[in-house]
């Protein structure tokens, strides 16, 4: 009924008109970019809803495999609960609480831009829609004049079988003078589906729940789409293209089996680490593989591609609330957001803030902390960062 692409022109077009009221300052000040000879090649693959946890060789045999030659981030931790603000933390490195504006006047993230100025290719292949839930065509791929369409197939397990097929046909027909920038985002996990004939890790569910039936899904469901990020990786290293390109793994945000007792099941209703805390796999060709445990976040990522990759000289102040995945300082809080509010996340506590004003402390079980007080000092630097990029 929608012609969605003629929608995002009007959009653009309005946005346009309207620059006098524009109050976004990003980046606070000029990109500095430099590269001497043709940068690496960029792959992003993102399961949604991978928890943190979920890196097993027994339910993600290929990508645990991979990851022993890799860089692993154990405390990684996105920037939302769901997948509209987790990737937008991911592409942005910024707090949740902007993305409202940026999808209002479709300003990309400094990231793409600065793949585009160095004439990277852009693969993407995407099983949910990107106009729908994320608005990935209004923010991170706002830039880009034509973005591919969605496989049409009703079944998430047929779509991510489709975007593998299509990335493997798009490697094939790339101009190999020219990096490129490959980004595949796979369903299935995040309703716990795989196909009819794949065999079970472990029995159905006993009990009639939810939260039951989702649990005894979730390993099976992993391991299917383990098994079509294994073909991408395995393509990778056949066309000998793993020496020149990094590649990172991780997830949108993760996914709760109401291990607290509260209820909760899913994604997008809480901020507990079930639901943010997700793996983080990088493989960057000439360095050391290393084991990072302390805690990192989606906002490093681009901080970390932009200084290392791309030879940007600003500070990362200049355009994210993020740091050096590699060698940055451990996050003493975070601004996650949902659909309709926003936590500040400390290691031992979350404050989740409502829109009336309302807030709550919780605890590291999720727990209310009864007659807690907010951390006034901690609040400070988050509404800092809340509002840094505004004029």
């Amino acid at each position: 009924i929608i012609d969605v692409a003629a929608g995002r022109d009007r959009g653009a077009v309005a946005t346009i008109s309207q620059q006098d009221k524009q109050r976004l300052d990003y980046p606070k000040q000029p990109m500095s970019c430099s590269i001497d000879e043709q940068p690496m090649n960029v792959m992003l693959i993102l399961v949604d809803a991978m928890r943190g946890d979920s890196l097993r060789s027994d339910w993600a045999p290929a990508m645990s495999r991979f990851a022993d030659n890799a860089s692993i981030f154990e405390q990684h931790f996105s920037g939302g609960n769901s997948s509209r603000i987790g990737t937008f933390s991911l592409f942005y490195g910024l707090s949740a609480t902007y993305w409202s504006d940026f999808k209002s006047f479709q300003r990309p993230p400094v990231l793409m831009n600065q793949f585009q100025a160095n004439d990277y290719q852009f693969g993407l292949f995407t099983s949910k829609p990107l106009y729908r839930t994320t608005s990935m065509d209004r923010t991170v791929f706002a830039g880009i004049p034509e973005l591919p369409k969605t496989p049409t197939n009703s079944k998430d397990t047929e779509r991510d079988q489709v975007i593998t097929e299509r990335w493997i046909n798009w490697l094939d027909q790339r101009d190999r003078e020219q990096p490129f920038f490959g980004f595949l985002f796979y369903d299935s996990l995040n309703y716990q589906d795989f196909p009819a004939d794949y065999p079970r890790l472990n029995a159905p569910a006993e009990e009639d729940s939810k939260a039951a039936r989702d649990r005894a899904n979730y390993p099976t469901s992993l391991h299917y789409v383990d098994s079509l990020v294994g073909r991408v990786l395995d393509d990778l290293q056949q066309r000998e293209l793993l020496d020149d390109t990094i590649v990172i793994i991780s997830a949108d945000h993760g996914q709760e089996f109401d291990e607290n007792g509260l209820g909760y099941v899913g994604y997008g209703s809480n901020y507990s680490d079930y639901q943010l805390h997700v793996p983080l796999v990088v493989h960057w060709p000439g360095r050391e593989p290393v084991t990072v445990d302390r805690r990192t976040a989606h906002r490093d990522i681009p901080v970390t591609l932009l200084s290392r990759l791309l030879g940007c000289s600003n500070p990362a102040s200049d355009y994210s609330t993020g740091s050096d995945l590699f060698d940055g300082e451990p996050w003493q809080w975070l601004v996650t957001g949902s659909y309709s509010d926003h936590a500040v996340v400390e290691p031992e506590r979350v404050t989740v803030v409502q829109p009336g004003g309302y807030f709550e402390i919780r605890g590291e079980d999720y727990h209310l902390i009864k007659d807690a007080r907010i951390h006034q000092d901690v609040i400070n630097e988050a509404l800092a960062a809340m509002s840094r990029f505004y004029r």
